[in-house]
């Protein structure tokens, strides 16, 4: 298949042949080249598109030329732009550090100055306020001497020494004893107590041994003492309680006791006679109740034997006696946080004599703790001799000074006069400890 090109020629000659035989041409030549016409009819059409194709074709080239000079023209622009602008942003950024460098000089160089005044002045300061008090110490040095000035000759200062020398004497306390403070505790009130002492609370509780007379009595109402309720007994002796009239009868009021002796004993002896009026004075008799506050200053726990006796009635499960231990829930180091008692029942006896006396059961002491010790025991009935009812009460202990009181427990003297000053107004019987 001829080219464009080739066709284009193949037809410009066919026309410049038309051209020549248009007058002279024979009948059988014109009708072979009208034959060629026709096979090539057409064909100008294509030269038209041939030659609109070329020029096209001229048309494009020329405009993809213009446009890369264009674009080259353009890159070139740019490329010079971009470096015109680097130029300026490398030189601005080298004035701004140097600004800043100069700047920062000048700001450290006030600074340096505002703080060499300030130390001047406060060195300055210093110096004045040091003179002012070494003029003061002066003074006083000189006011010292001058009170100091014992004449030669003089003896007073061998008087001093004597004195001391007694003082020392006088003053010398064992290591952790609190003898000093309850003296202080104690003065006020014209009391002072011997430190080789052995001080106890002692009273005898009425109950109803003398009938319904007055105000005060019960039976029943504080439980049973020989195995349970020991907080009753222990707040009627030592006053930590809120009741006005109620169960507060006494046969003998609360009062300080000592213990007699080297070997440390207490006998409370009583027999009476109550006329008769009611069963009750013998079922719920007088009640004898005496509280020891023995201080362990060891580190250790301690055991004791608490040698014991008296009497006991057993008729309607409310007499009895026993022997309680109260040990506070925290130690005398941290009295003000003690806020609770706990009981024990170390001995308890039901039976009805004069004397059950001979007992002796181990206490325990913890370590740091101030315990009360206490000992309830009941009256005996004996017999009822016309329409009068005859009763016995004994209360005692021994052998306290000699083997019970050995090195570390000492008796809390402090407590004890608390307790006999029933209580200060207290309600509860922790507070005794606090």
């Amino acid at each position: 298949m001829p080219t464009p090109t080739l066709l284009k020629t193949a037809v410009e000659a066919l026309n410049d042949r038309l051209a020549e035989l248009t007058t002279e041409a024979t009948p059988e030549q014109l009708a072979y080249l009208s034959k060629s016409v026709q096979n090539m009819s057409g064909q100008g059409t294509i030269l038209d598109i041939v030659a609109l194709t070329d020029d096209k074709l001229q048309e494009l080239i020329d405009a993809a030329t213009a446009h890369l000079t264009s674009m080259t023209d353009a890159e070139t622009n740019a490329l010079g732009a971009l470096d015109t602008a680097k130029v300026d942003s490398l030189d601005e950024m080298g004035t701004t550090k140097v600004n800043a460098l100069s700047d920062m000089l000048t700001a450290k160089d006030s600074h340096l100055v505002e703080m060499d005044t300030a130390k001047t002045g406060h060195v300055t300061a210093i110096n004045t306020e040091g003179t002012s008090q070494l003029a003061a110490v002066s003074d006083a040095a000189t006011a010292f001497i001058g009170v100091n000035d014992v004449p030669g000759g003089s003896t007073i200062m061998t008087e001093v020494n004597a004195v001391q020398s007694n003082l020392d004497a006088i003053n010398d306390i064992p290591g952790g004893s609190t003898i000093l403070t309850e003296i202080n505790n104690s003065v006020g009130d014209g009391l002072i107590i011997d430190p080789n002492a052995i001080p106890f609370l002692f009273g005898v509780l009425s109950r109803y041994n003398d009938y319904n007379y007055g105000g005060g009595q019960w039976t029943s109402e504080l439980g049973q003492w020989y195995t349970n309720n020991p907080e009753w007994p222990f707040n009627l002796l030592c006053g930590t309680h809120s009741e006005s009239t109620s169960y507060s009868g006494f046969f003998k009021m609360p009062s300080l006791q000592f213990l007699q002796g080297s070997n440390g004993r207490f006998n409370f002896k009583e027999q009476y006679n109550r006329y008769q009026q009611s069963s009750n004075q013998y079922q719920y008799p007088y009640a004898a109740v005496g509280v020891f506050f023995i201080k362990n200053t060891t580190g250790s726990s301690m055991n004791r034997t608490f040698y014991h006796g008296g009497s006991a009635h057993w008729s309607s499960g409310y007499e009895g006696a026993s022997l309680w231990v109260g040990t506070p829930n925290q130690t005398d180091a941290n009295k003000g946080s003690i806020s609770s008692i706990s009981w024990s029942n170390v001995f308890s006896t039901t039976s009805s004599t004069h004397n059950w006396g001979g007992q002796s059961t181990t206490v325990t002491i913890p370590a740091g703790k101030t315990v009360a010790v206490m000992l309830y025991t009941s009256a005996y009935y004996i017999t009822s001799p016309s329409s009068f009812y005859s009763q016995f009460l004994g209360w005692y202990i021994y052998n306290f000074r000699s083997n019970f009181m050995t090195t570390g427990l000492e008796v809390d003297a402090e407590r004890t006069i608390k307790a006999w000053q029933q209580g200060h107004g207290l309600n509860q019987p922790h507070q005794l400890w606090n």
